[in-house]
């Protein structure tokens, strides 16, 4: 009975198939190939993506696969069998379906919302009165050298409209589904394009292998063909491209790898002690007018910028000149200015920097301040003390940039600070107060052009105790036995830089070391 029963369900479903395909094929004799009849519904569950790896794979058990990932139903035809072998990796399901179905000589229509009947090519034919595939075939090409986004790119220029191609990065396959024609162009393309790619070792001597490997990389990944990777141990590059485009690669390798300029910078920095009544400073812009000496006669002013102090300066401008003059020539200058009673030298440096790198000079002391964490409570409670240091005095940050016509760009950042008092926390820590007045300026000079850069007002208090010995150390009533003055001296800092472009092979300090004598054994 129970036989009888599964027999009569089985007879039951076949002749629902039947009706339901004898139908679709009455209302549908008429669409256009390719069609596939495919609804709203099931469009949006094809774009869905998917992963195949079928080995000899059941075509049934293929589709049931598919359907049960794209949340959609199938009806098989009794005359549907085969087997699958396929790699593919985040594909569309309709694509999925497109390729096995034509590689297997398969069709399938949508029969409802959510149905879809797969049948053998030659029911397809007779249900709806063409071809599914269109004469349309599938082939699979497994790429060894080139990648199948850069294959994609070339293979959509020549593909029909009916046309379709799917690619999987990982394993390096492209299935093509076309015409006969289009497939045999696609392949004649494949094929000038799927070679093996040239390897060549570049070893720099003046750029660092990281760098060189971002600038390539870019070039290389503009059609995606090529890698390049950075010894920086050795610091070299290797390359893999294809061999049309290494003299390329070997001509941009010989621009970036450059012999590297440097820049001397001789600097002078000036400390004028100014007059009592020059209360606002030296006016360069007016002094180059008034004061004749030939050590002027090349200096213009250029422009005034901004000074950052976290105290009030006297001034909020710090001044810019630039001419021929030797640091000397102006230093000896500068005493004969009627707002400047005296003149001291602070620093004389002369730095080396590699272009486009930053150079620093600091002057001053590094004030040191201790800082307490306390973590836990109770037993546990431990307490961590951490010094921290802050530079004060005068810093100097100069960064040059060497333009190809001779000229250079300097980015300048003078600071200087002073401790003006200090903080006492809670817990009986001394954080030093900092004054701070900084410029930050970018300016273009010629080589061997004086860059001066003026207006660093500073306000420097000075305390005095006089007194009878012992007796003004007594307390309450040493007041009594000696005196203190307090005075403020207005002073302005002046940084004279002159910056030189050397190029590594002449000695230019004219220095030449003495010859060491062989001697005979």
């Amino acid at each position: 009975m129970k036989t009888r029963g599964m027999q009569a369900m089985r007879s039951r479903s076949a002749l629902i198939i039947l009706a339901v395909a004898i139908a679709s094929a009455g209302l549908s004799a008429a669409v256009p190939a390719l069609d596939k009849g495919v609804t709203p519904i099931l469009r949006e569950k094809f774009n869905k993506d998917v992963t195949l790896d079928l080995r000899d794979m059941d075509i049934i058990d293929v589709f049931k696969f598919l359907s049960m990932k794209g949340d959609f139903s199938i009806v098989v035809s009794k005359a549907v069998q085969g087997r699958a072998t396929l790699v593919l990796k985040s594909v569309k399901i309709g694509d999925a379906l497109d390729i096995i179905a034509i590689a297997n000589g398969l069709g399938y229509r949508a029969m409802e919302e959510n149905i879809v009947y797969i049948m053998p090519e030659e029911e397809y034919f007779q249900m709806y009165g063409t071809y599914f595939r269109n004469k349309t075939r599938v082939k699979t090409v497994y790429l060894k050298y080139v990648r199948p986004s850069y294959a994609l790119e070339a293979l959509k220029n020549v593909k029909s409209e009916v046309g379709k191609i799917v690619i999987d990065e990982d394993t390096g396959t492209i299935v093509m589904i076309d015409t006969d024609e289009k497939l045999k162009e696609m392949e004649d393309v494949l094929e000038k394009i799927d070679y093996k790619l040239q390897t060549k070792t570049f070893a720099l001597n003046y750029a660092k292998a990281l760098t060189v490997k971002e600038k390539l990389r870019d070039r290389l990944d503009v059609k995606s063909v090529g890698s390049i990777e950075a010894d920086e141990r050795s610091n070299q590059v290797i390359v893999s491209a294809l061999p049309d485009r290494m003299p390329e690669i070997e001509k941009l390798v010989k621009a970036l790898d450059k012999k590297t300029k440097e820049v001397m910078i001789k600097v002078k920095i000036l400390k004028l002690v100014l007059r009592p009544q020059f209360d606002m400073g030296v006016d360069w812009e007016r002094a180059l007018t008034k004061v004749e000496n030939t050590a002027w006669r090349s200096l213009h002013f250029v422009s005034q910028f901004p000074v950052s102090s976290t105290i009030s300066t006297g001034t909020s401008y710090a001044q810019i000149l630039m001419g021929d003059v030797s640091s000397d020539d102006f230093g000896v200058a500068v005493t004969m200015l009627k707002q400047v009673s005296d003149t001291k030298t602070l620093a004389n440096p002369t730095i080396l920097v590699v272009d486009n790198e930053e150079a620093k000079i600091h002057i001053g002391d590094k004030l040191a301040y201790v800082t307490t964490t306390t973590t836990g409570t109770g037993a546990d409670q431990t307490t961590n003390e951490e010094v921290h240091f802050i530079d004060v005095g005068i810093l100097l940050n100069v960064k040059p940039t060497i333009n190809e016509d001779g000229f250079i760009r300097m980015s300048i950042k003078p600071e200087i600070s002073s401790q003006t008092d200090t903080l006492t926390t809670p817990q009986g820590a001394e954080i030093p107060l900092i004054n701070t007045t900084t410029v930050e300026s970018n300016v273009m000079v010629k080589d061997g052009t004086t860059i001066i850069i003026g207006g660093l007002r500073r306000d420097e208090e000075a305390r005095t105790q006089k007194g009878i010995p012992y007796l003004m150390d007594l307390p309450l009533a040493g007041g009594a036995f000696k005196s203190v003055s307090d005075d403020i001296t207005k002073t302005e800092i002046v940084i004279i830089l002159t910056p030189h472009i050397v190029g590594g092979e002449t000695n230019i300090t004219g220095y030449k070391p003495a010859a060491i004598p062989m001697k005979e054994y």
